[in-house]
């Protein structure tokens, strides 16, 4: 099996990743993807999967982690994407890009202060999204979309910037919606 979603690059994990990595074989689980979330788990994902030939990682922003540029009044136009992807897709193990979308869930635990999903952070949002897609095929790498309770943000984008070289090489991490399909 391959556990394509396993954030062992998470604080959580820190001294059980060997443990983890080797007892998951026990279990019939011999591959994993470690997505990154913003720059730190990002490095530490790449980190990982260099140490281990069965894992493999991506690297992103995560929609939550964006509303840092909310508090600090960064202007994502001149915000260095490139430079902060750029030194870490160097590494063969670097897959895909992500864990990237749109999210409008109300976190109650986070360590941002103030936090409220509201136009100017789901603009934030979509500016980034289309960063990092397109920074996806320029790279000739997957994409890891995330998607929470932002369902017709995400097609409307989609719609908007879809490529036929991402068909087949998008995969979507999504937290259950708010409305119930029959």
């Amino acid at each position: 099996m391959f556990d394509t979603h396993c954030h062992l690059n998470f604080k959580a994990f820190e001294s059980q990743v060997d443990d983890i990595i080797k007892e998951s074989k026990n279990y019939g689980v011999y591959y994993f993807m470690i997505p990154g979330t913003d720059y730190a788990t990002s490095k530490r994902a790449v980190e990982i999967s260099e140490k281990y030939k069965n894992a493999f990682c991506s690297v992103g922003l995560h929609p939550h982690h964006i509303y840092e540029f909310v508090q600090k009044n960064i202007d994502i136009d001149d915000y260095d994407f490139i430079g902060f992807i750029k030194v870490l897709v160097e590494s063969d193990s670097v897959k895909a890009i992500g864990e990237v979308g749109f999210d409008r869930h109300v976190y109650t635990k986070t360590k941002y202060q103030n936090y409220k999903v509201n136009e100017v952070f789901l603009s934030l949002q979509k500016k980034l999204f289309i960063k990092q897609y397109d920074m996806a095929l320029k790279l000739d790498k997957s994409l890891i979309i995330h998607c929470r309770e932002a369902e017709s943000d995400l097609l409307a984008v989609l719609g908007d910037v879809w490529d036929s070289k991402m068909q087949g090489r998008a995969v979507f991490h999504c937290c259950p919606c708010q409305r119930r399909f029959a």
